[in-house]
């Protein structure tokens, strides 16, 4: 991802998983907004009954508390999601743990006046677990949580001061 990054120049970037999980018919949602004048195209899975109990629940804790601690309020930060380029371009990323859009989200968020499109998909679950999942994987994400939640509290008081007038 971050290669396609460095080397993209096109407008728009898209990383799609190659666990097969994202329909093509699902995937076309997301390319119908692309040229619109969002910043940002992503998705939630609108199909939680057909996910695992586990995901299901780790998805009801995990976004609220995100949410929470960043002063957010997506409804999902792992979605499929359509970047303008330049945006991506303008981050230094600071993690290459399975957490990087979080740290995306975040930073778009606080960095600019964030117009995003959110569009309900369906996701077949895969048929073995995620890598996300291993401890090592897990361990990397907690780091980076705990990191990008610096980064925003650095953010939400550089806005906070750029924008009193004395």
């Amino acid at each position: 991802f971050f290669k396609g990054i460095e080397k993209s120049k096109e407008k728009y970037l898209i990383q799609i998983p190659a666990d097969n999980s994202h329909p093509s018919k699902e995937i076309v949602k997301l390319l119908k907004f692309m040229k619109s004048n969002y910043d940002i195209v992503t998705t939630y899975y609108s199909n939680n009954s057909q996910r695992s109990k586990f995901r299901n629940f780790f998805t009801l804790i995990y976004t609220p508390f995100l949410n929470l601690i960043y002063g957010t309020s997506f409804p999902y930060f792992n979605g499929l999601t359509i970047y303008k380029t330049k945006d991506l371009k303008r981050l230094k990323f600071s993690n290459s743990s399975f957490s990087y859009q979080i740290e995306i989200f975040v930073y778009l968020f606080y960095k600019k006046k964030l117009k995003i499109k959110i569009v309900p998909t369906i996701l077949k679950d895969r048929k073995k677990g995620s890598k996300a999942f291993r401890l090592k994987n897990s361990i990397l994400v907690i780091i980076s949580i705990i990191k990008i939640f610096f980064k925003s509290l650095y953010y939400r008081t550089s806005n906070f001061f750029n924008k009193r007038k004395y």
